[in-house]
């Protein structure tokens, strides 16, 4: 018996359903038919249970609450499936669209200055005179890399490419004040070249797997029906970190390769406590869609701010848990001292917490503060040795990839009017964590230093991220 499709398979769970049948007997009857393992009694149980008719007032009524609401989310809300819903808000003239992205948040004070000063400029009299007298100003960062998010075509079944990711302190000039003295060292990268009729491979496709979308249409026909039939799928480049040169490639193959022959490997990662800094913010709003009438204009969001108000988290853990960490106020940063005083906070915490360790490995990165002289001497003085880590490499740190990234999970959507509410989440957080959480943060190390020695110092991707 052919396996059966699923509006096959639900059309006779509705007639056994509408025959009076109980759950565990449609299971028995459609497994005699069709094999014991086509549907499961819970399956079944749930379509069952669900209402034949979606009331509409409470699906608007739900929308309205809360706009960002997902169908998901509404499936559990009200009982019915995630399709039904869909369709019904597709009925009543709603459509989900993402907010549009102003600049920032403008406070009622700050709109009406905005008010006041346009009115002071159109009461301006003689405007055609004053407009042809005008002149504006105004500064911009212009990039010496300008690469976006690209789409490339790749063999179905390979993974995407990596591409490195837009860097806050990338090359950068203001054109009306060019400084060539105080431009920082980049690492050796790959030129972007220009597309052009030499670098094309077949079906339209260029040297680095990307296409032009008219040639693309061209050679490949309408909807790329050909390439597709060649095996190929678009996908997204995957972003990496930075554009790491062969110099800084080999730096992490010989970091890893001496952590990794280290002697007493299960000692070696228990007594070792790794270190890093991360920014907490305040608000922690992302882009979201929101359900709208048909018609109606997206909500506007404020853009996301390079200098929103924000507190850096520094913390300190082994496998067996946080040892000590500290939410700086906003405005303070890490500098030697401030780090030096954490070490020594560091050292009462693992007296208190671990008592019985004899050694301590310090895994932290090469960040300024952590390598000045005074940190140096209280290294030396706590008698703690440092674990190789070589510059570029979020990938094999603990923090980055395993803390830090569910943290920012958690505070997603989260608000925060005061210092105290925000420290308050972030112990909630660390708090909540299993046993397991730590250990496993410490015990993946190993692997990721043999991927990094494998794949000759290239960045290790998190295909699931």
């Amino acid at each position: 018996m052919n396996d059966l499709t699923r509006p096959q398979l639900r059309l006779i769970i509705f007639y056994e359903w509408s025959c009076g049948t109980s759950a565990a007997e449609t299971v028995t009857k459609i497994g005699k038919v069709f094999g014991e393992t086509t549907v499961t009694d819970r399956a079944v149980r749930n379509w069952c249970g669900r209402p034949t008719a979606l009331n509409n007032d409470l699906l608007r009524d739900a929308v309205k609450e809360r706009p960002d609401v997902t169908t998901r989310e509404l499936e559990t809300i009200l009982g019915c499936s995630h399709q039904t819903i869909s369709n019904h808000l597709h009925d009543l003239g709603y459509r989900r669209v993402l907010a549009i992205w102003v600049p920032y948040a403008l406070s009622t004070c700050q709109m009406q200055a905005r008010v006041t000063a346009c009115q002071s400029v159109l009461l301006t009299p003689q405007r055609k005179e004053f407009l042809a007298d005008l002149v504006t100003e105004d500064e911009s960062w212009v990039l010496y890399n300008n690469d976006t998010h690209r789409a490339v075509w790749i063999p179905r079944g390979d993974e995407p490419p990596v591409q490195p990711n837009a860097n806050l302190h990338e090359k950068e000039i203001v054109p009306d004040e060019p400084d060539e003295t105080d431009e920082p060292d980049e690492p050796d990268r790959p030129r972007t070249k220009r597309t052009n009729r030499t670098n094309r491979g077949r079906s339209g496709r260029t040297a680095d797997g990307r296409t032009n979308g008219r040639t693309g249409r061209t050679k490949i026909g309408p909807n790329g029906s050909l390439i597709h039939d060649l095996g190929y799928r678009r996908v997204l480049a995957i972003w990496v970190p930075y554009a790491l040169s062969t110099c800084q490639m080999q730096a992490r193959v010989t970091a890893c390769q001496s952590v990794l022959l280290t002697p007493q490997r299960k000692e070696f990662l228990a007594d070792l406590v790794t270190e890093d800094e991360s920014w907490v913010l305040y608000n922690n709003d992302t882009h979201r869609a929101v359900w709208i009438p048909r018609g109606d204009e997206p909500p506007v969001q404020p853009n996301a701010n390079l200098h929103e108000k924000k507190c850096l988290l520094s913390c300190f853990w082994d496998a067996k848990g946080m040892l000590y960490y500290e939410l700086l106020p906003q405005g303070r940063t890490v500098n030697a001292t401030t780090y030096s005083n954490h070490l020594a906070s560091l050292a009462l915490a693992l007296r208190e917490k671990r008592p019985r360790r004899s050694a301590v490995h310090l895994l932290h990165d090469d960040a300024r503060p952590h390598v000045t002289k005074a940190t140096q001497a209280k290294l030396q003085e706590l008698n703690w040795d440092t674990v190789p880590h070589p510059p570029y490499s979020p990938d094999i740190t603990s923090s980055d990839y395993h803390l830090f990234r569910p943290l920012k999970l958690f505070l997603k959507e989260m608000r925060f009017a005061k210092y105290e509410d925000l420290k308050m989440a972030v112990f909630d957080f660390f708090d909540s964590q299993s046993a397991a959480f730590w250990k496993k943060g410490i015990d993946d190390l190993p692997e990721r230093w043999l991927t990094v020695v494998t794949n000759d110092g290239q960045y290790i991707v998190d295909w699931s991220c």
